[in-house]
């Protein structure tokens, strides 16, 4: 951990780093700057990357639910300015924004990047991942939004396509099922993720979103092709709910070489 101290300088100033003594060198282990800059370089006139931008955002979102016209008191709050080498005048929610952007073009790469070495890094493996959908509720009005004119797998050819990163529109806000937490006419998308699970509990390594009046099997079967796409498991045993099971993603999990799977089937 490097510390660069700008500015004029008193015998009263301190900052208290709490969870970012942990979280911060945790991000420089996973390489989570370089990769980001590997898939999405910077203009070389830019005061900032994008990784680097990023992975403060993501230390931001670690700490609590911190908005983005807030990062900028919060990285001044608890010594994030320091840690990362951002003047706290220098972030603002127009950076962020375009960093974010940046991000979406590659996301399902940069994704992939970082579970790969994560998972060679901390040696967890890849041959059993955990599969579960959530939906995420958002408020406000979004006239925008507008459904996927492309499916992330196209069959209609003689080979198989899998659309990513940004050839692929992003998830539909729009009304889903309701759920106990989710009133009837709630504007929702659903994410799904995958996650390696031991002792220690799970840990996420690579997540999709899907539009907000789709799920279940619909999501797994992109999530899959995401997978094998990206990450490209050899062995791998995908578990998963009753909602996603169906004849065809057993039969997509062993066409993709992965003839095990653990769902709950219906009655």
């Amino acid at each position: 951990m490097a510390l660069t101290w700008y500015g004029n300088q008193t015998d009263s100033e301190a900052r208290r780093f709490g969870s970012l003594a942990v979280v911060f060198p945790l991000i420089e282990q996973m390489k989570v700057i370089s990769i980001i800059n590997q898939h999405v370089p910077a203009d070389p006139q830019a005061d900032f990357d994008f990784g680097t931008t990023l992975s403060l955002l993501m230390a931001a979102r670690l700490s609590g639910s911190t908005a983005l016209s807030k990062v900028d008191q919060w990285a001044r709050d608890t010594g994030a300015d320091i840690l990362w080498g951002m003047p706290f005048d220098k972030i603002n929610d127009d950076r962020l924004g375009r960093a974010l952007d940046a991000f979406f073009e590659q996301r399902h790469s940069i994704l992939a990047s970082l579970a790969l070495h994560v998972s060679h890094e901390f040696n967890v493996p890849l041959n059993e991942l955990h599969y579960d959908p959530t939906h995420i509720l958002l408020e406000g009005e979004y006239e925008q939004a507008t459904a996927r004119q492309k499916e992330v797998i196209d069959r209609s050819g003689k080979k198989e396509v899998v659309r990513s990163n940004d050839q692929l529109a992003p998830a539909h806000i729009t009304k889903g099922r309701a759920t106990d937490d989710a009133p009837n006419g709630s504007l929702m998308i659903h994410a799904g993720l995958c996650t390696f699970v031991d002792k220690f509990g799970p840990l996420p390594l690579y997540g999709h979103t899907v539009d907000g009046n789709q799920n279940g099997r619909k999501a797994v079967d992109e999530q899959l092709a995401l997978l094998c796409k990206h990450l490209k498991p050899a062995k791998m045993t995908m578990i998963s709910d009753r909602g996603t099971f169906s004849v065809g993603h057993l039969l997509r999990l062993r066409a993709a070489g992965h003839s095990n799977a653990i769902c709950s089937a219906p009655w």
